[in-house]
């Protein structure tokens, strides 16, 4: 009589714990896109593209522009977030900058593939690409909508 408890009792045991790990794989992911974009004089704008790898490590990048903006030689334009569920698109504006994007993580959380549409006033930027979660990226740059002799830099980070 014994065993026949023990047996339903680990049996029980079993399949609670494989109903809390199935529904904790299912649950959806929730993803948060943030995009940071600097702004500095052309001439500088040039010097800095020079000097950084952009592409190659955008977070000191970012860390290096975000100084600058700290000394008065910069410009913060924009800092946008949104939060969204993984593989749902979401949208978001500050003024006349729109940002749109689509962000998939993977399930272990450590890679996101992401869609970014970015609208500057006229200026538009688009870009898919996959990303480690957490790590900054640069998106690209483009001329100021607002002032012809600014550059505008655009970086983007997710975290989930």
């Amino acid at each position: 009589m014994k065993h026949v408890s023990i047996i339903t009792l680990l049996t029980a045991l079993l399949i609670y714990m494989y109903t809390n790990n199935a529904t904790a794989a299912n649950e959806p992911i929730n993803a948060t896109t943030q995009v940071t974009i600097v702004a500095e004089p052309n001439a500088a704008a040039l010097q800095f593209s020079a000097q950084q790898n952009l592409r190659g490590k955008p977070a000191d990048a970012l860390a290096a522009l975000q100084r600058v903006v700290a000394l008065n030689k910069a410009v913060s334009v924009a800092n946008l977030a949104l939060t969204a569920r993984s593989g749902i698109n979401g949208m978001t504006s500050s003024g006349k900058i729109n940002l749109n994007c689509t962000v998939t993580v993977s399930p272990d959380k450590n890679v996101a593939d992401i869609t970014i549409v970015l609208s500057n006033n006229d200026h538009k930027m688009m870009s898919s690409i996959a990303v480690n979660t957490g790590e900054a990226i640069f998106l690209g740059s483009m001329q100021s909508p607002k002032d012809e002799a600014m550059t505008e830099y655009v970086f983007a980070q997710v975290s989930s």
